[in-house]
């Protein structure tokens, strides 16, 4: 399955990591919410992720990156990255963080992203185009289509 995220601007790539790295340690610190789902492979998968968007971001002011990756790597990785969305905000939407103008510097890859990943699972078929939907629907941010 094709994952496809950009063209966004680089400086959104930048703040949204930057936003992930600062909530994944602080959820890390406090792993009881979210403890069977932030397993450290997990969390070793997101920081690599991580490093890897921000070598992308800092090679000049447009990001653009694709992966072919199997459909349930996806499945598991992106469900994981929902219930942490869903159980420690990582997106800034609902906590004090959300006011700061970091949050609108972040929407662009921040919705790439996650409409990115949607898209990808609606072309692979019933099942993944189910999930997606469901996701979509549980999603709490009102810019992702």
């Amino acid at each position: 399955m094709l994952v496809e995220l950009g063209p966004v601007p680089s400086s959104s790539a930048i703040a949204y990591v930057a936003f992930c790295r600062e909530r994944l340690a602080e959820l890390e610190a406090d792993p009881d919410v979210l403890a069977t789902t932030l397993t450290p492979d997990l969390v070793a998968r997101f920081q690599r992720l991580l490093d890897l968007w921000m070598d992308i971001a800092e090679t000049g002011p447009v990001f653009s990156w694709e992966l072919e990756v199997d459909v349930e790597s996806v499945e598991y990785d992106f469900v994981a990255f929902v219930r942490v969305v869903l159980g420690g905000d990582p997106i800034g939407r609902t906590s004090e963080l959300a006011a700061d103008q970091q949050a609108e510097l972040r929407r662009p890859f921040r919705v790439a992203l996650v409409n990115g990943i949607l898209q990808a699972l609606e072309r692979e078929g019933p099942a993944s185009a189910s999930l997606a939907a469901e996701l979509r629907a549980q999603w709490p941010d009102d810019d992702i289509t």
